[in-house]
């Protein structure tokens, strides 16, 4: 083999060593009680944001609720009128029929009672 080769093959073995020496410390037990400390001190750093941003969540859903609670009022309130203004319109067209009906028998008695008084004077 050439120089450069026996050259590249030391290199790959040392940084395969070196990287094997490198995972071992990072696994040292040491190293996981200060990776365990970092992440305890970052969630106590956050817990104070959270709280807030967890309040404010809660008040923004409180709020949506209360608006929805007054939409759906003011929806069956509109919802409402409308049922009852059908329904007075019903009672109106009715009422209306029954007063054309009326007017028609009306006609018509009063058709039969001119005959009737035609037929009483004697001009039949």
């Amino acid at each position: 083999m050439k120089v450069g080769a026996w050259m590249t093959v030391l290199a790959l073995s040392g940084l395969v060593f070196s990287a094997g020496e490198i995972s071992a410390q990072n696994n040292s037990p040491g190293m996981r009680e200060n990776r365990r400390l970092d992440s305890l001190e970052t969630v106590k750093r956050e817990q104070p944001l959270q709280a807030t941003t967890d309040a404010d969540i809660l008040s923004d859903l409180k709020s949506k609720k209360q608006d929805a609670k007054h939409d759906s009022k003011e929806a069956q309130r509109v919802e409402d009128d409308a049922s009852n203004s059908a329904k007075a319109s019903r009672r109106a067209y009715k009422n209306e029929r029954k007063a054309q009906k009326s007017r028609r028998h009306a006609d018509a008695d009063a058709k039969k009672a001119a005959e009737a008084k035609f037929k009483a004077d004697g001009n039949h």
